[in-house]
């Protein structure tokens, strides 16, 4: 059976990003995916996929300034402090969302 998760940076942009995982459950979804959580404390996003019985599935290392335009740390060579640092921070909501 295929199974589908929503992105939250992408579906329900008509709600701010935390009232999205209830939108998300709302919609029959068992699953979501989050590229830029960060701005938002892990323990609140837990907090929001536990109330509303939704799993994180996906979730992508920060990629730098996405506000920016970048997307991505890994390829380049003048960032890989940064990289490492985010993959760090990946690792700590990752683990807190159960990801």
């Amino acid at each position: 059976m295929t199974k589908l998760s929503a992105s939250l940076d992408y579906m329900f942009t008509d709600a701010d990003y935390l009232s999205r995982f209830a939108r998300a459950a709302k919609a029959g979804f068992k699953g979501l995916e989050m590229i830029i959580p960060y701005e938002w404390p892990k323990e609140r996003l837990a907090e929001e996929s536990k109330r509303h019985g939704i799993e994180v599935a996906i979730m992508v290392a920060p990629a730098g300034d996405f506000k920016a335009g970048d997307r991505g740390l890994a390829s380049n060579p003048d960032r890989t402090h940064e990289f490492r640092q985010s993959i760090g921070l990946a690792i700590e909501y990752a683990k807190l969302l159960g990801c």
